[in-house]
């Protein structure tokens, strides 16, 4: 065979194999949902712990708390127990219930507000190692008190933690909170298939928080609603869309023939990858016209059916997974 035809041969199996490779995408959300909403406390008042805590548990849901470090401290103080806000113990309880605790600031100071450079690393950054030395971690999502922000204090945010509530927030409270316009809402983030966070503050009245609901009752209900989209809508703590969203954005599949299948693995464009992800699961999209089997260090893995399409859900850290038709 001449160098030509040997050259044009190599390159038809390089090209045949390339083409053989089934279009396997990263999902934009986890489990194939189309939509994704983080549940998010603002302020961490005592109703979060003694309402919110035990109807997310009812309806199997996760949230992210976010604390200011001042009230915290002014809780642990309060002899008499007249603080609006939950101490060191009450977010420990949060977070034994599987809860994320996110920053929330030092002192609930708006940040656009701030003299100098000094005076925002103290709200922003300063928090970080009481919260270490009280709960043994530092917290890895910010949120901006009164959303509160600039140009200036995103970076210096994102530089500490691995997201921030910067996105579209959708606000939950208050008196004449209107379930039939929520329901509504639902319905339209699925349509749209975007993600978004749900700012709720207080949650019944005399509770401690801000702008609560009318009743525990219309809180219970929203979850309902909630519940009732979980099929289409990822509802996640803040920290678990943040490091889904990195790992979308920063994510490589790398898909090779292996025997009779196909062999997956995920690389990232980033030298660093955070804990939260490398430890993280990941969704991937697979062609409808077949049927598969997976297995991961030789564990069958479940392939199921979404809005999305053909889904199938593993952890990276556990090693490539085998595709086999």
């Amino acid at each position: 065979m001449s160098i030509s035809k040997l050259t044009f041969f190599l390159i038809m199996i390089t090209y045949t194999q390339a083409n053989d490779l089934p279009d396997i995408k990263i999902c934009p959300f986890l489990d194939g949902k189309v939509a994704a909403l983080s549940l998010s406390f603002d302020d961490t008042s005592k109703d979060h712990l003694s309402v919110a805590a035990p109807f997310l548990d009812k309806y199997e849901l996760k949230g992210t708390f976010y604390a200011v470090v001042k009230w915290t401290e002014q809780a642990e103080q309060d002899q008499l127990g007249s603080s609006r806000y939950l101490d060191w113990d009450g977010l420990r309880q949060l977070v034994e219930r599987g809860h994320e605790i996110g920053n929330h600031s030092m002192t609930h100071y708006q940040l656009v507000k701030a003299k100098d450079q000094k005076e925002l690393e103290k709200e922003i950054i300063g928090p970080l190692v009481v919260f270490e030395e009280h709960l043994g971690f530092r917290p890895r999502t910010f949120c901006y008190p009164g959303n509160s922000r600039s140009e200036v204090i995103v970076e210096l945010a994102e530089s500490v933690h691995l997201g921030t509530t910067k996105g579209a927030r959708h606000f939950y409270g208050g008196d004449d909170f209107d379930l039939e316009a929520h329901a509504a809402w639902l319905d339209q983030l699925i349509e749209k298939r975007e993600s978004h966070n749900a700012m709720i503050h207080g949650i019944v009245p005399d509770g401690g928080g801000w702008k609560p609901f009318a009743s525990q009752e219309v809180f219970e209900n929203v979850l309902q609603q909630m519940k009732e989209r979980e099929d289409k809508i990822w509802f996640c703590r803040v920290v678990d869309l943040c490091a889904y969203q990195w790992a979308v954005q920063h994510g490589r599949l790398e898909i090779s023939s292996e025997h009779d299948g196909f062999k997956i693995a995920v690389s990232y464009d980033e030298e660093k990858v955070p804990a939260e992800v490398a430890e993280g699961p990941l969704s991937l999209l697979l062609p409808a016209s077949e049927y598969w089997q997976a297995t991961q260090a030789g564990e069958p893995l479940n392939i199921h059916n979404s809005d999305s399409g053909v889904v199938l859900t593993f952890f990276p850290k556990k090693g490539p997974l085998l595709l086999h038709k």
